[in-house]
């Protein structure tokens, strides 16, 4: 995370600064210890450095091993083939490096006026349904939403009006 080369001491005398720089496209933490001495007498101080970053940049880490939004773990990227991007999977929480691992509907029922469907939920997204009676014209209606989850877990979404005859449904899923 910190090479010994990106730790630069600076000042004289008694007023002295350290300048540390990580290395690009890494996130963790570090401890690193200062040692001073006058040729007979010496101390240390160890302090922790820690990188953070932005939620995909973090999310992009711990999938790719980089924060770059670039290559295999772009944004626009599909590494594993099943049709969603990167980007898309991030806000789904589904994992881009396996083909099986993707958003998908557990279960629909329609009874009398009201339909109901069901999907696997990931913590802190909030799930929208929505619907329409064409999918070539007319605008996507909010009928029902969900989150934002404070865990994972099964979502239900109602739409409490469904209509008679032909609809569909979508749900669209965000992270705060």
């Amino acid at each position: 995370l910190i090479p010994a080369g990106n730790i630069v001491l600076g000042g004289s005398g008694a007023s002295r600064s350290v300048t540390i720089t990580p290395l690009a496209n890494q996130l963790g933490s570090a401890t690193v210890t200062v040692t001073v001495s006058d040729g007979a007498l010496s101390a240390s101080d160890s302090f922790n450095v820690t990188v953070t970053g932005t939620a995909p940049e973090t999310w992009r880490f711990g999938q790719f091993g980089t924060t770059a939004n670039s290559g295999s773990a772009a944004d626009t990227a599909d590494p594993d083939g099943d049709g969603s991007s990167n980007g898309d999977e991030f806000i789904a929480g589904t994992n881009p490096n396996d083909r099986t691992s993707v958003f998908q509907t557990l279960g629909f029922a329609r009874a009398g006026g009201v339909s109901t469907l069901t999907v696997a939920g990931r913590a802190s997204r909030t799930y929208v349904l929505e619907r329409r009676e064409s999918l070539s014209s007319g605008e996507w209606v909010s009928v029902g939403s969900a989150g934002p989850l404070a865990v994972d877990g099964t979502v239900t979404l109602t739409d409490p009006a469904a209509p008679i005859g032909n609809v569909f449904y979508r749900v669209r899923t965000s992270l705060p």
